[in-house]
């Protein structure tokens, strides 16, 4: 015999016994009513996703200084210029410390505002004079309940209760954006 002939001789016998396990494979799986054993892969996690960490500094909010435990009287002259709570009404007292005065109410809510005359202001003294009767040569006198809140860009009447709630004098007109009343 010569090479060929055997090279192809072996060639139809790795044909034929690849053919017969081919069909012992699909005869034995089709009679088996759960899958061929497939060993289980171990689960391994992935890592999960740490976010990197934020900015350590946090500005802190603005808030009124902290409530006396026992009220004090309802007005008082401070700069010599009246410093009177009763304007916000009647359950509101006189907290003044050294570098702020306020009007606390004195419900316990921690909840300030300042007398009329005086400006609301984000930082200590937190109330701070002002005679706001007039702005630019123009009256400015806030309806009861509102104290007046002016500043290099703006100016409005405040509602008292510590709601942020605002209008403006009824000689002014309120617009959508700073100064807000003209």
């Amino acid at each position: 015999m010569t090479g060929a002939k055997i090279a192809i001789i072996i060639v139809l016998i790795i044909v034929v016994v690849a053919a017969i396990g081919g069909l012992a494979y699909l005869y034995f799986a089709s009679s088996s009513t759960s899958a061929p054993y497939m060993p289980s892969m171990p689960y391994v996690p992935s890592t999960p996703y740490i976010p990197p960490p934020s900015d350590p500094y946090v500005p802190p909010p603005v808030t009124a200084p902290k409530p006396s435990p026992v009220p004090t009287p309802v007005s008082k002259t401070i700069g010599g210029n009246a410093f009177n709570c009763a304007t916000l009404g009647s359950n509101y007292f006189v907290e003044s410390n050294t570098g702020m005065q306020v009007c606390r109410k004195s419900d316990g809510s921690g909840n300030w505002g300042c007398p009329s005359n005086w400006r609301k202001l984000s930082s200590a003294p937190y109330c701070e004079y002002s005679d706001a009767s007039t702005i630019n040569g123009k009256s400015f006198i806030c309806p009861s309940g509102y104290n007046p809140e002016a500043g290099s860009s703006m100016q409005v009447c405040r509602k008292s209760d510590g709601s942020g709630n605002w209008t403006c004098p009824s000689n002014w007109t309120k617009i959508g954006s700073a100064p807000y009343c003209t």
